[in-house]
């Protein structure tokens, strides 16, 4: 069974270049896209293991599947968690395939996973980093009168609310399109 994953972080992201990506490469490996089981995690960082389909696709695998994603970082931004589904899914002989990445198969596959893996990981962690900063920097200034504080709180859920209502009308066409 070939087991597809898309993720993406934020509500302002959608799948379609994901999935442009992955039919390009399943057609050149005359993979029949139709036929693959599609996961699709929205809005929620890689860094994050506990996540609805990520998990779905971990507890559905079975020897000898294959798992296709965009790019490694897709399914993981945190090494732990990659070692250990690496190692659990090459175990049960599951191909791992990366548009971006090439294929994980072999512990020599896992080698080079790993460091960029530690890449993905340091990425995440600066970004959060550089995320905190803007936030303090920000207090700082509405603390010194330079500036003023939105908080962004409703407009903010509005619109996650509003971008997640659209992805899920956007997967329902999409599952209706395909079957």
């Amino acid at each position: 069974m070939i087991r597809i994953y898309y993720r993406v972080s934020t509500d302002k992201q959608d799948f379609d270049m994901q999935q442009k990506a992955v039919k390009d490469l399943c057609s050149v490996k005359n993979i029949d896209y139709s036929s693959c089981i599609i996961y699709q995690d929205f809005g929620i960082s890689g860094t994050i293991a506990d996540r609805p389909a990520y998990q779905r696709l971990l507890s559905e695998i079975v020897s000898f599947d294959t798992i296709i994603c965009y790019e490694v970082s897709r399914l993981w931004r945190d090494l732990e968690e990659q070692s250990r589904a690496t190692k659990s899914l090459i175990s049960k002989n599951v191909n791992i395939i990366s548009v971006a990445d090439g294929e994980i198969k072999t512990l020599t596959d896992t080698l080079f996973a790993d460091i960029k893996g530690s890449v993905n990981q340091f990425e995440a962690r600066r970004l959060k980093e550089r995320i905190n900063a803007g936030i303090a920097a920000k207090k700082a200034k509405v603390a010194q009168g330079l500036d003023t504080w939105n908080y962004r709180g409703p407009d903010k859920k509005k619109r996650k609310t509003d971008g997640y209502k659209a992805e899920q009308e956007r997967r329902r066409q999409l599952k209706k399109a395909i079957l």
